[in-house]
């Protein structure tokens, strides 16, 4: 069964014996989920600009599915999509993931439920443990639900799983004077592409790009609405030093909860496979091996921040990990678990870098939607529902 948000896996009871079990107002939650069949449900939250169609989470879902059966109630988050994670700042969202979740979950249980039992629908889904399973973005969302739900429990959450997600920030909005560097080194290079020459002003576009957006928030709230300026508060939250970055780092490495983290992490290597040729032939050219490390060298400098840097096309091996203040927090939690995919895994397929540069990984996969992690992902689970 696909994955749909209005034809979810496990219909009403139908089964005579178990409508009359049901009945029993003395059961406790617990007995009512075994009887339902069902472990706990599944959230998926894709990721920045995205929606459920065109996320990589929606594959990921599907295969889950098949992998788990229909032991789970899957929800696919749909209060997030396209520009509300752009407009919309994370705890904003986080709130409205907790809301359309407790609904999605109060119609499910009120559909399988019989009447004698639907007055304890409020504790039932309070007490129905969850799985979230998010990318990207979404994974900041997820830890602030979590964070949230830890001082006020609405929810209860039994795990969460990270992959390919900025948790220490975006790294690439600190280290747009970089591209000063990288331009000089790759202008040969692109121009083989059938690139124009990267320019100085391109490098100043990128820089005030990214104070632009910083400086948005700044602007009165009735001269934005006047000229419709966008604060775009849920990129601005992704960037490093944010709140929400320093709350997500906080929530990982405490040591006064017990929910379960996994953690997962993609790479890529060598980005001149994947640079789209503007050139009359389309033809890919051919690179000498000086000039492939050379160009993965300054790609990863603006990527990471080092020229030997590990990343996913757009975010840090470090990053995705959390892992820049490991040493500070002394080490990751026991309840916290850390995975890096074998192989070549973007962040997305099909992006650009400096306005204009075309990167395509069509031949590639994104690490929430590899076999793999999906494998992963359903071992995390099976490991903690009972």
């Amino acid at each position: 069964m696909g994955i749909n948000n209005n034809d979810l896996p496990g219909s009403e009871i139908k089964d005579s014996e178990k409508l009359k079990d049901l009945s029993n107002e003395e059961m406790s939650n617990e007995e009512i989920y075994k009887l339902l069949g069902l472990k706990g449900g599944i959230i998926f939250l894709h990721g920045y600009s995205m929606n459920n169609q065109n996320s990589p989470v929606k594959p990921c879902a599907e295969k889950l599915e098949k992998e788990l059966e229909n032991r789970f109630i899957y929800v696919m988050s749909t209060c997030r999509e396209n520009d509300s994670s752009e407009k919309l700042s994370i705890g904003k969202q986080a709130d409205l993931v907790i809301n359309e979740t407790i609904k999605r979950l109060t119609d499910e249980f009120t559909n399988r439920l019989p009447n004698s039992l639907k007055g304890r629908i409020p504790s039932i889904v309070k007490n129905f443990p969850l799985f979230f399973a998010r990318n990207s973005q979404g994974a900041l969302v997820m830890i602030n639900i979590a964070e949230k739900n830890s001082r006020d429990p609405k929810l209860n959450i039994s795990g969460i799983v990270s992959t390919s997600a900025p948790l220490d920030g975006l790294d690439i909005a600190d280290n747009t004077w970089k591209y000063r560097s990288f331009a000089g080194k790759v202008n040969p290079i692109l121009q083989s592409y059938g690139y124009d020459i990267i320019k100085p002003s391109d490098i100043l576009k990128v820089s005030f790009a990214r104070m632009a957006i910083s400086s948005t928030r700044f602007i009165p709230k009735k001269i934005r609405s006047t000229y419709k300026i966008s604060t775009l508060t849920g990129l601005t939250d992704v960037f490093t030093n944010s709140k929400v970055i320093k709350a997500t780092q906080e929530f990982i490495y405490s040591r006064s909860h017990s929910t379960s983290i996994l953690l997962i992490c993609g790479t890529a290597e060598d980005m001149t496979k994947y640079i789209d040729t503007r050139s009359d032939t389309n033809k890919t050219p051919e690179l000498s091996s000086e000039a492939r490390k050379e160009f993965n060298e300054g790609y990863s400098y603006v990527i990471t921040g080092e020229k030997n840097g590990s990343h996913d096309n757009m975010i840090s091996k470090e990053s995705q990990l959390c892992a820049k203040k490991k040493d500070r927090y002394g080490g990751y939690p026991n309840n916290v678990q850390t995975y890096i995919l074998p192989g070549n895994y973007f962040h997305c397929r099909n992006f650009m870098l400096l306005f204009d540069v075309y990167f395509n990984g069509r031949d590639n996969t994104t690490a929430i939607e590899s076999n793999e992690a999906v494998k992963r992902i359903a071992e995390f689970i099976n490991s903690i529902s009972k």
